[in-house]
């Protein structure tokens, strides 16, 4: 059976411009159903290709075809609708050529953009950020970042869990020293459109809750557009952690704590 490929240029982290690295998309018909499936390959460094094509429109995962054939990809339904396949089960449409491809591009760009900065902040500790943004030194430092997922090659789950731990070098003698950790819920096929979603709480405390970090983390878990614009929305989970980085140290220390009452995001 034939097959027809789509390749796209991946963007490059740090000039956020693209390099001769690709992500391909592979288009094939199944063997034995009028049916058209696909699967995303490219460099693991560079890009999530198992959450590439996942929900490229909402609730187009491909588990909406029920057959028993081993298919060499997913049948995701935009697939279909655009190359010419009516199914009658399935009331919703893709639009255009054009808008699919447009859905397409923006998801690879911000597919590759989270996947380098993810490793960038597990294999350095290094959080860059856009150069549009107001550059200030915080205090507060990234020392470990990692999977709290599946470590697992095969593992295809989009919803991946990180932990970050940062630590205060601060001026302030209540603060300077201490540990924290963040928890960073990604829906990796959604990014940004769905924003990460932060949780923190501060090493050496047996408080169940601390007013200081619960400001904090309403205010990272509000509104992505006080960190980002339409030009710099892949950058989100930089620039969150970036806003954490600056005002958990000053931060520290205000809030007054309790066993009353738990933060909103560990209930």
């Amino acid at each position: 059976h034939q097959s027809v490929s789509l390749s796209f240029l991946l963007p490059d982290l740090v000039g956020n411009k693209p390099t001769k690295k690709r992500v391909t998309i592979e288009f094939a018909c199944a063997e034995k159903q009028p049916l058209i499936v696909a699967k995303a390959f490219g460099p693991s460094d560079r890009i999530h290709t198992f959450a590439l094509l996942h929900n490229l429109f909402p609730g187009d995962d491909g588990s909406w075809w029920n057959s028993a054939e081993q298919l060499n990809g997913v049948p995701y339904h935009w697939c279909n609708y655009l190359a010419g396949f009516h199914f009658p089960s399935r009331q919703d449409r893709c639009g255009s050529t054009q808008s699919v491809m447009q859905r397409l591009a923006d998801r690879v760009q911000c597919n590759s953009m989270l996947t380098q900065l993810l490793h960038l902040f597990e294999k350095k500790q290094q959080v860059l950020t856009h150069p549009t943004l107001e550059k200030k030194s915080p205090v507060t430092k990234l020392v470990n970042f990692v999977s709290a997922s599946s470590q697992k090659k095969d593992d295809t789950t989009v919803i991946r869990k990180y932990v970050a731990t940062l630590k205060s070098d601060g001026s302030k003698k209540s603060s300077k020293g201490k540990t924290m950790k963040a928890y960073i819920e990604i829906d990796l096929s959604q990014y940004p459109k769905v924003p990460p979603r932060w949780s923190f709480c501060q090493n050496g405390s047996d408080a169940l809750y601390d007013s200081a970090l619960g400001r904090l983390e309403e205010e990272v878990n509000s509104d992505p557009k006080k960190f980002v614009d339409n030009e710099t929305k892949a950058w989100l989970v930089a620039h969150q952690l970036h806003h954490v980085l600056q005002h958990w140290d000053k931060e520290a220390g205000r809030g007054k704590v309790g066993r009353d009452r738990v933060s909103r995001n560990n209930e």
